[in-house]
């Protein structure tokens, strides 16, 4: 098949095994693309690329680590679009610190035929910056947590680890520097033991980005950030029955914003849990907001395409900073847990 979407499924367990699937694999075009990567000021010795097909095409991710040229490159690329990203460091660094990262990116697109090649130029990241505002104890922690969450699930690591480099200062104010180019949402905690301090509000420039993924590209510089941490933590509880009372263990329970730029997988607006051996469930740390609160029927998987599903069946509730709300459910048959 040209796509993995159009492939046909098949279910395989040890209870109804399947037999007669014969796969008949037939030549296909494919070509070769090669990559430069360069500095601002030219070839460097440190880089990294990784590819990835945008149409699904086939199933391709490929990284390639380089640890003394600039050049890349991969065969059997087949017709369609691709990203390619790209991660590099200067061989020195002033004073002796670690190098700045660069990155970029760039789209391609194949034809399965023609060679591909592309010297893609490097840069720097980009840069966050803004304060802390803590509301609450004046005991707040000295020095919290402050990154980025991609708004895609991050698989990279090693060189493509790239949520940039974060200082906080005395006075609270805070940088974030190096950033590899993507979409990612503010956040910020309390790393300590006793935790007791979250997120509660941020804002850039005046504007509501909570939990909104923003696009940062190379050279992106955003100051006035400034995030709001609050000790008025929130709990919402409940139990799980059935038609007749009965306690549901083992269900899983979702709670949602009502708005649907949140729908996103790491977002701290998305909280799914399990229900206990009696059919209860807790959820701790969502922002306040308008939410939905639902019993999931099978998996949860594609937050954006899936949560509308949940729509019908769910119940309002709002939720404010320091509140503990009990929502019990029931619903009149057992979910499908398979």
């Amino acid at each position: 098949v040209a796509a993995s979407a159009s492939a046909t499924r098949v279910t395989v367990s040890a209870r109804s095994p399947q037999t007669g699937i014969d796969i008949v694999l037939r030549p296909v075009p494919a070509t070769t693309m090669t990559m430069k990567i360069e500095g601002p000021y030219g070839p460097l010795t440190r880089t990294a690329m990784f590819i990835r097909s945008i149409d699904e095409r086939y199933g391709f991710d490929s990284v390639m680590q380089l640890a003394d040229i600039g050049t890349w490159k991969v065969s059997n690329v087949l017709a369609g679009r691709y990203t390619l990203l790209a991660s590099g460091a200067e061989t020195w660094a002033v004073g002796g610190s670690e190098p700045p990262q660069l990155w970029n990116s760039i789209e391609v697109a194949s034809d399965g035929v023609t060679p591909i090649n592309r010297t893609l130029i490097v840069e720097e990241g980009a840069r966050v910056s803004g304060r802390l505002v803590f509301r609450g104890d004046p005991a707040h922690p000295e020095s919290p947590w402050v990154g980025l969450t991609p708004e895609e699930i991050d698989r990279l690591g090693g060189m493509f680890n790239g949520r940039g480099t974060t200082t906080v200062n005395a006075d609270g104010t805070f940088a974030i520097e190096g950033i590899r180019p993507g979409r990612y949402a503010m956040d910020a905690d309390d790393e300590r033991a006793d935790a007791k301090w979250s997120l509660e509000a941020a804002t850039l420039n005046g504007e509501d980005i909570l939990d909104v993924p923003i696009d940062l590209r190379s050279h992106t510089d955003l100051s006035g950030v400034v995030l709001t941490l609050t000790d008025r933590t929130i709990e919402l509880s409940g139990s799980l029955s059935d038609a007749a009372g009965r306690p549901m263990p083992g269900a899983t329970i979702a709670v949602f914003s009502r708005d649907s730029r949140h729908w996103w997988p790491s977002s701290r607006r998305v909280s799914v849990t399990k229900t206990d051996a009696a059919g209860r469930y807790v959820i701790r740390g969502v922002p306040a907001g308008e939410y939905r609160v639902a019993v999931v029927v099978g998996e949860l998987k594609e937050f954006a395409s899936e949560l509308p599903r949940l729509l019908p069946s769910s119940r309002a509730i709002t939720l404010a900073a320091g509140d503990r709300k009990v929502q019990d459910l029931q619903i009149a048959g057992a979910p499908d847990h398979h």
